[in-house]
């Protein structure tokens, strides 16, 4: 094959490539935490992280990736409830949109193909159970971090806040 020929199909190669790979946008989240103390005579107790989220102008899939820091905290923990929302007044609503969550390990919190399937609303509220493949719950463990992704997101700049509660 001739030099000419090469770069031919290299240059076609890279074309397709470009136009078939996925978007990825960037999402910048602020983490708060809010922990409940046991509030009856069952040792229940309750931690809620907020994750207040913009996109950038790049729609498509976003991650972010839970710090070290608020994970310590949640700690032996289990992830009962997952909840999305546009907020009252965002500067720019989200589109319909999916979640996954998975741990460091691959451990699946959330699918965006299955229960992370359009949770994500223009306008409403939205709330999700995760649970593994067998309908259990995963603990929290030491030194795994989440990553929540968001795929399907058509909005440039648009702001979410997303509501992770943790029980032990």
């Amino acid at each position: 094959m001739t030099l000419k020929k090469s770069l031919t199909v290299a240059s076609a190669l890279l074309l397709f490539c470009t136009l078939s790979a996925p978007s990825y946008g960037a999402l910048t989240c602020t983490e708060s935490i809010q922990l409940a103390p046991s509030i009856s005579s069952v040792d229940t107790r309750k931690a809620l992280v907020k994750l207040d989220c913009e996109f950038d102008t790049t729609p498509g899939t976003a991650t972010h990736t839970i710090s070290q820091v608020t994970m310590d905290k949640v700690f032996g923990s289990y992830l009962l409830l997952v909840g999305t929302d546009p907020g009252a007044n965002p500067d720019t609503p989200p589109d319909a949109a999916s979640v996954a969550i998975a741990d460091s390990r691959g451990k699946s919190f959330l699918t965006a193909a299955g229960n992370g399937l359009n949770l994500v609303h223009a306008t409403a509220f939205q709330e999700e159970y995760p649970t593994g493949p067998n309908g259990d719950h995963y603990q929290i463990t030491w030194g795994h971090r989440l990553t929540v992704t968001i795929t399907d997101q058509a909005t440039n700049n648009a702001d979410l806040d997303i509501y992770l509660e943790f029980v032990w």
